[in-house]
């Protein structure tokens, strides 16, 4: 079985983009401010990656 390498963290930024309210739920079935939704993808897909959920317009310190 072949290794991949994942990032030891990922921060989702995108997460509150939305298409408007027709869009959301025609056209891109936004799951809009659902960062959980990630964050669980990534523990199931790459578990040693930390996800770091930050509120809009907070800093991460490094």
């Amino acid at each position: 079985m072949r290794q991949h390498d994942h990032p030891r963290l990922a921060v989702p930024i995108h997460y509150a983009f939305t298409s408007g309210t027709l869009g959301d739920r025609l056209m891109t079935k936004s799951t809009r401010n659902r960062p959980d939704l990630y964050r669980d993808a990534t523990a199931d897909l790459a578990p040693d990656t930390t996800v770091r959920i930050l509120e809009p317009g907070h800093p991460l310190p490094l």
